[in-house]
């Protein structure tokens, strides 16, 4: 139950952390470097951005059909660390072509991190479509700055 009430808490604060970075126009925001490969095929994912604000990082990369959202505490980020994106702490979304998927297996890790500077990693890790059991492969790296 515990973790339950901490995952819903991640949540809001991405729905919160989402809506203001919106606010934040393009051309403050560092740029940075995303890609997603699903099924072989290697998409460059457009504006990633991290915003660090109330000690959690917020990664966001793509648009409403393709990239990911990952939102961590910061207090537990350090350079090598390894998630696992089955049983996480923190939230990860992933979605491709407009569909949400949610990873059964795999991992995310931090290759690189600097307080309020940058934070770059990797994902490799299987998932299915939200109430679905096909299961497709997913791997992807991202180089952001953060802003704040």
């Amino acid at each position: 139950m515990k973790n339950t009430s901490i995952i819903i808490i991640f949540l809001l604060v991405s729905l919160v952390s989402t809506s203001c970075l919106k606010k934040v126009t393009d051309s403050i925001l560092p740029d940075g470097t995303s890609t997603i490969v699903f099924d072989g095929k290697t998409t460059k994912i457009t504006n990633p951005k991290a915003v660090s604000a109330l000690g959690i990082v917020t990664i966001i990369s793509g648009d409403t059909k393709t990239g990911f959202t990952v939102i961590l505490n910061k207090t537990d980020i350090k350079t090598g660390k390894k998630y696992d994106l089955k049983n996480p702490i923190g939230v990860f979304t992933f979605f491709y072509d407009g569909t949400t998927y949610v990873p059964s297996s795999g991992t995310l890790e931090i290759t690189n991190f600097k307080d309020n500077s940058i934070v770059e990693g990797k994902f490799d890790f299987e998932g299915s479509p939200i109430a679905k059991s096909a299961k497709s492969a997913f791997s992807g790296t991202f180089e952001v700055k953060i802003l704040l």
